[in-house]
């Protein structure tokens, strides 16, 4: 498989890249993962269960170039996680409409 193009293309075996996608879900399967019944969030998600997705957005919206717009967040609004988040970070979201936020 070949990333990139031009002189900054670059090839990696099929294996290679199949591994690392492997150990991305997992790591992805692993940070979604929700606690168990009765079990707290590890801290500090336990006193800001809203940190890990300021983190990832504020990761996102950050790390474009500076010559480019405001990033636009577009969500459905059916879980509200994203647009608290959104608004803690002083960022609108973009969404269906047909609700009232809370």
């Amino acid at each position: 498989m070949t990333l990139g193009s031009g002189a900054d293309a670059k090839s990696y075996p099929k294996k290679q890249v199949d591994a690392l996608r492997q150990q991305i879900n997992r790591a992805l399967a692993e940070a979604c993962r929700l606690p168990k019944p009765g079990k707290p969030l590890d801290a500090p998600f336990d006193s800001d269960p809203l940190l890990a997705h300021r983190t990832f957005l504020s990761r996102i919206i950050r790390s474009r170039r500076v010559n480019l717009p405001r990033p636009q967040v577009f969500t459905t609004k059916y879980d509200l996680v994203i647009e608290s988040a959104l608004d803690q970070l002083g960022y609108p979201a973009l969404g269906t409409s047909g609700g009232e936020r809370g």
